[in-house]
């Protein structure tokens, strides 16, 4: 039996390998950071991170995030929803914090798709909300920049001209297209680190690739950039330890870069796909307790082809989740 281990006294992430409907890996930074964060919307998956985002699941996404820049619970926004085809209570608190308007006919068609340069304009209310300077030049290069409706163009300047939209082009904005989750969150997350309202605390391993190893088809960090300890053993196993006091090696621990890191250093490997790294960190972030600085005992087995979580094991390949203080974390290949 083939064993890979990662002992957690804390926490995850990484990829590289392309599975079916996953994320693209220009987007998988993003929504890690942002799942960390609690900005992701509760309907959000991994498995559709190519699909488009309609309008109710736009107003989480901007919601959540305005929260936690505005370091208020968005649960106290009020719920006052002017718009007749819609209860929902997202909706309310996108509108009572300004970031939806109101459109002719009382109506917000709450499944309409987003495009590109509506959903500028939503980032742009958002930051204006949050009191931001969103003031931009017109921008220059792009084939189809006449195409953008003029009432948007403000906002297409702001979400371009600070690199918030990644749609496959540098020539065009594509201003009528509908945005997908992947889009979406990226703009969302490199928006807050724009404005300093959430970071980015974990290694970039598209830009460090120095700065990593490649063991039994794993890539982590070197030791020297990072708080994980890392055993290489005989027939290409690791072992990850992650640690829970609060200091380890001299410096302060950081949570999030730990955490952040491990799902990484599981999603790299072409066994595992970005879904059951994506749940693994779900695991560990619900699993930790904070005040107690340990993980709740217990055992359990993610499915390898689905991310789920079971009491005993499924198929010859899985991950067992073992947690008692701290979390033990075993990639098995019968």
């Amino acid at each position: 039996m083939k064993k890979t281990c990662f002992v957690l006294m804390i926490v995850m992430i990484f990829s590289s390998i392309s599975f079916a409907g996953e994320p693209s890996s220009w987007s998988k930074y993003s929504i890690l950071n942002l799942e960390y964060e609690d900005i992701l919307p509760d309907d959000f998956s991994p498995t559709n991170a190519t699909g488009n985002v309609k309008r109710e699941d736009l107003a989480e996404l901007l919601v959540k995030f305005y929260g936690v820049s505005s370091k208020s619970s968005y649960e106290a926004f009020s719920t006052l929803n002017p718009y007749v085809d819609s209860e929902d209570d997202m909706i309310g608190r996108a509108f009572t914090t300004k970031i939806f308007e109101g459109y002719e006919g009382a109506n917000i068609y709450p499944d309409k798709l987003v495009t590109t340069e509506e959903f500028c304009n939503y980032l742009m209310r958002t930051m204006n909300s949050l009191d931001k300077s969103t003031t931009s030049k017109s921008l220059t290069g792009y084939s189809d920049y006449d195409d953008v409706n003029y009432k948007y163009k403000e906002a297409v300047d702001f979400a371009f001209g600070i690199g918030l939209i990644n749609n496959g082009s540098s020539s065009q904005i594509k201003p009528k297209d509908n945005i997908s989750w992947e889009m979406a969150i990226y703009a969302v997350e490199k928006m807050g680190i724009h404005y300093g309202f959430i970071d980015r605390v974990f290694l970039n391993q598209d830009k460090d690739v120095s700065k990593f190893n490649n063991n039994g088809g794993f890539l982590y960090p070197k030791e020297n950039y990072t708080q994980l300890t890392v055993y290489p053993i005989e027939g290409g196993d690791l072992k990850l330890y992650m640690y829970s006091s609060p200091f380890v090696r001299n410096q302060l621990l950081n949570m999030k870069s730990q955490q952040i890191e491990l799902a990484r250093i599981l999603e790299s490997n072409s066994e595992i796909s970005f879904l059951v790294s994506f749940n693994v960190l779900k695991y560990a972030m619900k699993n930790w307790e904070e005040v107690q600085r340990s993980y709740i005992e217990e055992v359990k087995y993610m499915n390898l082809s689905n991310g789920v979580i079971s009491d005993s094991p499924v198929g010859n390949k899985y991950i067992r989740l073992t947690s008692n203080g701290k979390l033990l974390i075993e990639y098995i290949s019968k």
